[in-house]
């Protein structure tokens, strides 16, 4: 939560929850299986939504959840 406040300071841990619950248990493992998050930058992370969001027929602020989770686990990944 730490991390991702630094970029985000408005996240909330709902919103992780909420980002959390879509990617492992909603809209996006019914396409797939999960991805790796760290294989893949910010901007390709913001990309890959904006597509994935619009296949899901997910909300802005649900795509919005997920990016940010995907976003706070980025932020503990291993330099």
């Amino acid at each position: 939560m730490t991390a991702i406040k630094v970029k985000y300071n408005e996240v909330t841990l709902d919103k992780l929850k909420e980002g959390y619950t879509i990617y492992t248990e909603g809209a996006c493992i019914g396409c797939h299986v999960p991805q790796s998050i760290y294989e893949r930058d910010e901007t390709q992370w913001k990309n890959i939504m904006d597509d994935m969001a619009l296949r899901a027929n997910i909300t802005d602020s649900q795509k919005d959840a997920v990016y940010k989770y995907v976003l706070a686990i980025k932020a503990k990944q291993p330099k």
